[in-house]
């Protein structure tokens, strides 16, 4: 395809994106105030989201807890179509969570202390009480719902706790959750509450179903009552989609597409499959890198996606280590351009990702991150860089198949390790966190598969340790 055809493909797109940004923001968002705050609780500093009706009567107050390496946008699918429904909706970034400082904590005095903390920050906060948490959340809203007479309690693929005493309380449930089922509920924890089962989502999907939204605003409400889900739901993912998109053709025109061929056989491994099976075998030994760098970084996310890109680093250089001598023409190549692109790259991404991730989470790099985001960097850098130096070789299809195909070998060995290991509801979030891994490296890896090709092969190495560093910074909690 021509530079011509790919910049006119690119106008249209990004008109496309314009045009979508604009509808959500000014149709599906009218009507509600959205603030962004901080506030002081015990020794923390905690971001929340409020979305507050402009136009309608305040009925009350929804304060949302979400789950285990959620944040704040997580739950904004239920608090805006709650504030259109006249609630003051409230999320906050638990500690040790997307913005917020401090640690994971599960103390109830600590979640009671952030709870009134944050509620107090909050204009227009008034009437009834309701709790909304999901898995981690909620439990979360369970104990504080027990403690602050809250008129309604909303669990979300959680469990049920016999301590309770909410009156009104709805349990939703993911028939193919992966980390709680409906039949391990045993039976006596089901009295009092009203359930709602969504056969086709997960633990993490059914925050963004439609149909789940509807039902948790119209119970809440106490009748049926029309939402934006559905048109919510379709225009964010056209919008992520379009975000990919852009990621991946907007550079195109500026690449060298004569230079496709230039590296030739002789100066480089060949395509393989051995590429894949290495990094299967390797793959155990990621749940060793997971430890160890957990300790370091205190992010057990990033440290997990560091295992599997080290195990494989290590089988590439076993497989290749009888063509170690051609990581000094790597370095030799580096050049002011493949570093001026490598940062342009890094920069046009991220703005990209953003796009598409921070609707469903937290991707923003906070204040109180910076060093663990510095230190995924300076560790991301030496398995990239092995990664980049001995890329196979050929058409960029064949390029991307093999790099994504060994990517996943590593990852679903690593993730069987970890289950055999640990095993419970971590190893069942972490196998949502594998399957989100590779969602997001196909768009990466078929971005760097091309530049492979090409003359600035050497910008993988700069943007790609910058990108995942500040996503997988902003997303992990911290322990």
């Amino acid at each position: 395809m021509t530079n011509k055809k790919l910049t006119i493909i690119s106008i249209i797109l990004i008109l496309l994106f314009l045009s979508l940004s604009l509808y959500n923001s000014g149709v599906l968002m009218h009507g509600i105030k959205v603030e962004e705050g901080y506030v002081s609780s015990q020794g923390a500093t905690l971001r929340y989201l409020a979305w507050i009706p402009e136009d309608t009567p305040v009925k009350g107050t929804a304060v949302l807890f979400h789950g285990y390496g959620g944040s704040s946008e997580m739950m904004s699918w239920i608090g805006v179509e709650l504030a259109r429904q006249g609630y003051v909706a409230v999320a906050f970034d638990s500690r040790g969570h997307g913005k917020s400082s401090s640690t994971v904590s599960y103390n109830v005095s600590t979640l009671l202390r952030d709870y009134y903390s944050v509620v107090g920050a909050v204009d227009r906060v008034t009437g009834e009480v309701v709790l909304a948490g999901h898995s981690m959340g909620g439990r979360a809203v369970q104990e504080v719902g027990s403690r602050i007479n809250a008129s309604r309690v909303i669990v979300i693929a959680s469990s049920p706790l016999n301590t309770t005493s909410v009156e009104k309380k709805l349990l939703v449930l993911a028939m193919q959750d992966e980390i709680f089922t409906f039949s391990n509920i045993p039976i006596n924890r089901l009295n009092g509450w009203e359930i709602y089962v969504s056969p086709t989502d997960d633990h993490l999907t059914i925050l963004y179903n439609p149909a789940v939204v509807d039902k948790i605003v119209s119970w809440t409400v106490g009748k049926a009552t029309y939402t934006y889900a559905w048109s919510r739901l379709i225009v964010t993912l056209l919008l992520s989609v379009l975000a990919v998109l852009l990621m991946i053709i907007v550079p195109l025109p500026f690449i060298d597409t004569d230079a496709a061929s230039y590296r030739e056989a002789k100066t480089a491994p060949r395509l393989s499959w051995e590429n894949i099976a290495v990094s299967a075998l390797v793959a155990p030994l990621a749940f060793l890198f997971f430890n160890a760098f957990t300790g370091i970084t205190r992010a057990p996310i990033g440290s997990f996606i560091l295992g599997v890109f080290y195990s494989q680093a290590l089988g590439i250089l076993f497989l290749y280590r009888r063509q170690l001598s051609q990581i000094k023409p790597f370095i030799g190549k580096f050049s002011p351009a493949a570093l001026l692109s490598g940062i342009t790259l890094a920069a046009y991404s991220y703005l990209m990702m953003h796009s598409a991730l921070q609707p469903f989470l937290n991707v923003e790099p906070s204040i109180y991150r910076l060093v663990i985001l510095l230190v995924l960097y300076v560790l991301f850098l030496p398995p990239v860089f092995v990664l980049e130096a001995f890329s196979p070789r050929g058409g960029t299809s064949k390029v991307f198949l093999v790099r994504l195909a060994s990517k996943a070998a590593c990852f679903a060995v690593a993730w069987l390790v970890l289950k055999i290991a640990i095993g419970g509801g971590f190893a069942g979030y972490f196998l949502i966190v594998v399957f989100i891994s590779l969602v997001l490296l196909i768009p990466l890896d078929l971005l760097a598969s091309v530049i492979a090709s090409r003359k600035i092969e050497q910008a993988n190495v700069v943007w790609l340790p910058i990108l995942l560093s500040i996503l997988l910074g902003s997303v992990t909690p911290v322990t």
